[in-house]
């Protein structure tokens, strides 16, 4: 182990994770900057010249410049492949044994892995199945909003979660995808909303509503969220808004206990 000029360092240019949480980082620093210090060194090649490149540790190194520090702890070894397909393969694994990589991030290392060492390489090396890595590359496929969604995590990454959203028209995948990030449902129900799409035929939302707006509902007799909340005095503003909400959600004609549940207007209704 030795000491670096922390300037002399410079990124991976294979890191797949293109996304660092800067709370985390600070988070990092403070630690990093308490008496305890830097317990485990960073790892970086060098081919004798004045430069080094990470290889792990990018988060340790990043916090050391917020720090402030000129030097920090480094292992240093030799050069590997420098067509940088080694490179990209260790970052990875260190990155997913970690649990802290997006799905897009994942998605874009699993397609330039494919692209130099082919899927069953791939599989070898990552310890993935091709059912785990190919509904991540066709992320890529995805306009940038739902992207976006699984760049943070608001939306899971399965087979058949990428299969149903492949299989709809793109204006009205994203309005859907935007809608079940945002009232954070379960997969089982983001199915049953793509399901509910294909089966009204295509039609989009505001149509839908249209048409839901026209039928005769009697009052009370509905699946609502109402139906899972505790018998309890709500006012009657809330009443009347939670059951507007209801009325307009995408999966009322398939309101019952299980789609219910999952929603955040029951939960809100609970705690009243």
């Amino acid at each position: 182990m030795t000491n670096i000029l922390v300037d002399s360092i410079i990124p991976n240019p294979q890191q797949p994770r293109n996304r660092f949480d800067q709370d985390e980082l600070d988070s990092l620093a403070t630690s990093m900057g308490s008496p305890i210090g830097q317990l485990v060194p960073i790892i970086v090649e060098n081919d004798g010249g004045k430069v080094y490149t990470l290889v792990d540790g990018e988060r340790r190194w990043r916090a050391a410049k917020i720090l402030g520090w000129k030097f920090i702890d480094c292992i240093v070894r030799p050069v590997s492949n420098h067509a940088g397909t080694e490179r990209l393969v260790e970052a990875f694994v260190v990155n997913d044994q970690r649990a802290d990589m997006s799905a897009m991030d994942k998605a874009r290392a699993y397609k330039t892995m494919m692209d130099e060492l082919g899927i069953d390489e791939v599989c070898r090396i990552t310890g993935k199945s091709q059912g785990t890595i190919y509904p991540h590359i066709d992320l890529l496929q995805f306009e940038s909003e739902i992207q976006a969604l699984f760049e943070h995590k608001a939306l899971s990454v399965t087979s058949r979660v990428v299969a149903a959203l492949k299989r709809m028209p793109s204006a009205q995948r994203v309005q859907l995808a935007m809608r079940a990030a945002t009232r954070g449902v379960s997969e089982p129900v983001l199915l049953l909303m793509c399901k509910n799409f294909a089966n009204n035929h295509g039609l989009n939302v505001a149509k839908t509503r249209e048409i839901r707006q026209e039928r005769s509902i009697p009052a009370g007799t509905h699946f609502d969220a109402f139906n899972l909340v505790p018998v309890k005095t709500i006012s009657d503003q809330v009443v009347i808004a939670a059951k507007e909400t209801c009325r307009k959600c995408d999966l009322y004609d398939m309101a019952n206990p299980t789609t219910c549940r999952q929603c955040p207007l029951v939960d809100f209704l609970r705690r009243l």
